[in-house]
């Protein structure tokens, strides 16, 4: 049936053009209805993925204010972390091995 529709149908329309002219227009408009529509999507992605990278971003922030000792934080929390501070600090052991006498050779810290 198809192969009849090809054969016969299409080489009489070709004849006048109408059907090039209207088969061309239907093809041209389904293309850009679908990049028009992988734009939308594409935008509608983007602004997802950007809605949680911000989101992502205020719960970083958030945490890590809620970590800091600031002058509203509680006077124990603030003790306790100058007291584990200064533990951390006597226990602290520098041994020979630990220091590198490489001041002066400034090509290390050029890579």
């Amino acid at each position: 049936m198809i192969k009849y529709f090809l054969k016969n149908k299409v080489k009489k329309e070709m004849k006048n053009g109408k059907f090039i002219v209207f088969s061309g227009g239907v093809f041209l408009g389904y293309l850009s209805y679908k990049m028009i529509k992988r734009r939308k999507n594409i935008k509608k992605y983007e602004m997802q993925l950007e809605k949680y990278e911000q989101e992502e971003m205020k719960r970083q922030i958030d945490e890590f204010n809620s970590r800091r000792l600031t002058s509203k934080s509680n006077p124990k929390e603030m003790v306790n972390y100058i007291d584990s501070i200064e533990e951390d600090k006597e226990n602290i052991t520098i041994s020979d091995e630990n220091i590198d006498n490489n001041y002066d050779d400034y090509d290390i810290y050029l890579k």
